[in-house]
């Protein structure tokens, strides 16, 4: 599962150093998998009950999830794709109620993609 996606160390053996990798299947887990799903669900909700407004819970998500703030164009970038995102909502009749986690969601599962977010550098 998560652990052989992420080329987890064999726990019955001594691993003294592993090669970093990346591959598709990786970012497609974190974009598909119920568990990373769940996960961006938890983290968009704690965003929306953390602050009261898009930009604050940009900065506050970057912050959170890459340890920094955003820069000027990462935002504008994220704010772009909430409205966007909010907009494909409406033509798909989503109810508007649900509006806003399902785009902090999906963003989240942006964040969680990043290299930025999987490896240490």
């Amino acid at each position: 599962s998560f652990m052989e996606v992420f080329d987890g160390p064999d726990p019955s053996s001594s691993t003294p150093a592993r090669p970093a990798t990346t591959s598709p299947l990786q970012a497609l887990f974190m974009m598909n998998d119920p568990f990373a799903h769940e996960r961006a669900n938890r983290f968009a909700a704690r965003l929306i009950a953390a602050r009261p407004d898009d930009a604050r819970r940009i900065e506050l998500a970057y912050l959170l999830a890459l340890g920094r703030p955003p820069k000027e164009e990462e935002r504008r970038d994220c704010e772009t794709y909430l409205r966007d995102f909010r907009g494909k909502l409406e033509e798909d009749r989503v109810p508007s109620e649900a509006h806003s986690l399902a785009a902090w969601a999906s963003l989240s599962r942006i964040f969680f993609s990043s290299n930025e977010f999987m490896f240490l550098r």
